[in-house]
């Protein structure tokens, strides 16, 4: 099924450009004025962007004020679409597929630069037969994620993104039931929390003090659930 494009503002550019949930951009029509006052009229129109080889990214020019700044493609659609649980700590794009030009909203989450390195890192160390096992001790035979880290030489971190499909997810998840069964919303049968447990937990994460194993325990959820609320990859409309 082919993913309808949204389309929203660009924040500081309203009315003047907008970026799209699959990673185009685009310069609205409207005046502006030209040379010695005269009057410009701009046709609306889909923006190129430059790729950055050396990174393998996406960047866009946008002009304001006469002045053009240049922005990451993944940046402004996981500014305008997806929400920041902890700017503080959550200061950089990741991308699930780890290809850095795909910045499609369904790739995106939002990390930090220094667990970017590492899940990279130790990504590498995993093949296919390591993640189908990690989600396997995980979901069948209740593993903490602390002692499946200690088992592959892996964060807690890392351990958390391939059970809640963020990393890896190239790989068949059979468990993606124990993921979804609360992203259903308030009415499901299958449902443990309701939509406003759902804020709750997020707010007391974003607080800081508490982590997602505590929230797990708290809530009677597997950690893997606590993740993807607060990543927003179920209960998308809270």
């Amino acid at each position: 099924m082919k993913t309808e494009e949204v389309w929203v503002d660009i924040k500081d550019f309203e009315g003047m450009y907008q970026i799209s949930n699959l990673g185009r951009v685009k310069s609205l029509a409207r005046t502006r004025k030209g040379p010695r006052n005269t009057i410009q009229q701009l046709k609306e129109k889909i923006l190129t962007p430059v790729h950055l080889k050396k990174d393998n990214q996406y960047v866009v020019q946008l002009r304001k004020d006469g002045i053009s700044k240049g922005f990451l493609i993944n940046r402004l659609v996981a500014s305008a679409f997806l929400p920041n649980p902890n700017p503080e700590i959550f200061d950089v794009v990741g991308h699930k597929d780890g290809n850095k030009a795909n910045s499609a909203l369904t790739n995106l989450y939002w990390t930090s630069f220094a667990q970017v390195n590492l899940d990279n890192k130790q990504a590498s160390k995993l093949d296919k037969k390591d993640v189908l096992k990690i989600r396997k001790m995980y979901f069948e035979e209740r593993k903490d994620t602390t002692s499946i880290g200690k088992k592959f030489n892996v964060t807690n971190v890392t351990v958390r993104n391939i059970i809640a499909n963020i990393t890896f997810s190239d790989v068949p998840h059979n468990y993606m039931d124990h993921i979804k069964e609360i992203g259903k919303g308030e009415r499901s049968h299958k449902r443990k929390l309701s939509n406003e447990q759902v804020q709750q937990l997020r707010d007391e994460y974003a607080k800081g003090g508490i982590t997602q194993r505590q929230l797990a325990k708290k809530y009677g959820i597997h950690q893997a659930n606590v993740w993807a609320i607060i990543s927003r990859r179920v209960w998308k409309h809270l």
